[in-house]
């Protein structure tokens, strides 16, 4: 697991980042993708920009891959309705192709799956599981403890 736990962090560390430059280097390209019904067009593209770069950085400390992981979560779920605004107005960006633009979405969606699994947190199954049979609230039959966190001494 610590190879793949590697490769996702590594992936994730290339894509927030490069996509962190590219608010401040293809400004123009991030301000046509915010919805027009979202305000401060430019602040927001350059303080996700940096918010990007930072997520980007915190991921690959192992210390911190937890914490990065859980707020990269919540970053791409907030960040679903410019994808969605993409997508529905293609005209808008000429110089993407349409078969990245509809793949987009299937990717951003991967990219939650990657982060929640390096989030640390249980499935939604495991919540669902706690509800449905309560023995699985033993000690016994929880999940494994991440690797970090049993060689913090």
């Amino acid at each position: 697991m610590k190879a793949l736990d590697f490769i996702l962090r590594g992936f994730l560390f290339l894509v927030f980042f490069s996509t962190g430059l590219g608010h401040f280097l293809e400004t123009d390209f991030y301000l046509a993708m915010m919805p027009p019904y979202i305000p401060f067009h430019l602040p927001i593209v350059l303080f996700t920009g940096f918010c990007e770069c930072m997520m980007a950085i915190f991921i690959i400390i192992p210390e911190t891959k937890k914490y990065a992981a859980r707020v990269m979560i919540l970053f791409l779920l907030a960040y679903l309705p410019a994808v969605l605004h993409m997508m529905t107005n293609m005209d808008l960006f000429p110089e993407v192709s349409r078969q990245l633009l509809m793949f987009s979405l299937p990717a951003h969606l991967l990219m939650i799956v990657m982060s929640w699994y390096l989030s640390g947190l249980h499935s939604p199954m495991y919540f669902l599981l706690k509800v449905v049979d309560p023995e699985e609230l033993d000690p016994e039959n929880q999940p494994p403890r991440d690797e970090d966190e049993d060689q913090v001494a």
